[in-house]
This record gives C-alpha cells, structure tokens and sequence, in this order.
C-alpha cells in the first residue's frame, strides 16, 4: 500500500475548508484516487482538534492535527516561521 502525506498550508486546517466551502473540491481528487489503487493518506493540518481521521464517502482519511503535538502560538510569525519546521519533525 502506498502512503501520502499532505501538509497543508501555514494556518488551513479542515475547519477552514468547511467554512469557505472548498473542503468537497480540495477531497475529492484523494478520494478518487483511492478508487483505483491503494492509497493511504495522510493529512498534516493545522488543526487543534482530536480527531484522528474524516470519513468521506465510505473512505477513512487519517488526520494528524499540528497544534496537537506543537505548541499554539498567538505571534503570527512564529507559527509562519515555523509551519516549516513543524512537518520536518512529524512522522
């Protein structure tokens, strides 16, 4: 099985993509990828949240939420500097 991990951008998380309606747009080349082959992914977001993974259409996408190991910081930035380090140090 192949393993893609996704970093989103500095500050976007999947509660943005809800809220200005691109979530549906942004998912669904993964999800029709996954269709033919198989994918795993894995999406690096800036998140606060718990939650392990969203579930679209019957396929589980595993979510791994920055601010859950990193620390928030209020400096816009420091959390711009490093939202470059961060993906460096996660697995």
């Amino acid at each position: 099985m192949t393993k893609i991990a996704l970093i989103f951008s500095y500050d976007t998380s999947i509660k943005t993509w809800k809220k200005n309606g691109s979530f549906f747009r942004e998912i669904t080349p993964y999800i029709k990828m996954t269709k033919n082959k198989k994918i795993s992914y894995r999406f690096y977001t800036y998140d606060s949240h718990k939650k392990n993974y969203i579930k679209f259409n019957n396929h589980k996408i595993e979510i791994f939420p920055i601010y859950e190991k990193f620390p928030f910081y209020k400096n816009k930035f420091l959390r711009f500097i490093l939202s470059f380090i961060y993906p460096f140090f996660v697995k």
